[in-house]
């Protein structure tokens, strides 16, 4: 029964970071989800974001080892000084769309294996926005420990062949192989 579970509905701590726009609302997560056609999807109450100040902030190593990432966190706090203001005088729906693209939200999604590993085929390639990538490959850890013969190919088209890219490939076939196959 846990087993199953596990396997359709993988609970997943999915983070959103941006700091060219964080100030930009944040629902492309779940529009690639959909656009996936994973089945069922359940989030957190967006709501509940609204008032959350403890909440950790999600950044780039990049942003996180640059000088400026100590402004960067005071920015996304004072930001979410502003929301629950707003959300104090104008109400919690108007205050939705001051979410930060570095604000953390939780899903719970079920897929089934197909609709998996062509998920996992794009989204652990080098041209996937970095958290994304991330998340997709500590979600092919886990499906290979349930079933490591199913999901053995789910994996970007250039670590067996030829990136599909084409000219927006990354360049970086070998280190990706590397990545993936340990050799």
């Amino acid at each position: 029964m846990t087993k199953d579970f596990c396997f359709l509905s993988l609970m997943t701590n999915v983070r959103i970071a941006g700091y060219a726009q964080i100030f930009a609302p944040k629902y492309r997560i779940i529009y690639r989800l959909c656009r996936h056609r994973l089945y069922q999807n359940y989030r957190e109450d967006l709501f509940l974001l609204v008032w959350d100040r403890e909440r950790e902030i999600k950044a780039p190593d990049s942003v996180k080892q640059s000088a400026f990432y100590s402004e960067f966190q005071q920015v996304a706090e004072e930001f979410k000084d502003f929301r629950s203001a707003v959300a104090r005088k104008y109400g919690p729906e108007k205050a939705l769309s001051f979410l930060l693209n570095c604000d953390q939200i939780k899903l719970i999604t079920s897929a089934n294996a197909r609709a998996d590993i062509m998920m996992l085929k794009d989204r652990t390639c080098m041209n996937a926005q970095w958290e994304i990538r991330d998340l997709a490959r500590k979600k092919l850890a886990c499906l290979r420990k349930l079933s490591p013969v199913l999901y053995e190919k789910a994996l970007p088209s250039c670590v067996y062949g030829k990136c599909r890219e084409g000219n927006l490939s990354c360049g970086r076939q070998t280190e990706v192989r590397n990545w993936f196959l340990g050799s």
